[in-house]
């Protein structure tokens, strides 16, 4: 749950971003953020292909839906009250 928050709090505080982006940015495995964006796909829409300039597949770029952000804001709210106090 706590990798959630932090992949959902990650999203939010980037505008455009890559898998492993998100990973570097929150300290989450890329396997982990990509289980989360797929389970939250309806917040999330694909803009296109970052470049590397290398052979093989492109890593796609998303972005937040501006019409989700109050629902992922929500979301966000209600899994960092779940989580237990350290």
């Amino acid at each position: 749950m706590f990798e959630k928050f932090k992949v959902l709090s990650g999203a939010l505080a980037l505008d455009e971003f890559t898998v492993e982006e998100i990973a570097a940015h929150t300290s989450v495995n890329a396997q982990t953020v990509r289980s989360v964006l797929d389970r939250a796909r309806d917040q999330f829409a694909e803009v296109g292909r970052a470049k590397t300039g290398r052979a093989g597949g492109q890593p796609i770029t998303y972005r937040l839906k501006p019409e989700a952000a109050d629902k992922l804001k929500r979301e966000i709210a209600q899994l960092y009250a779940a989580l237990p106090p350290r």
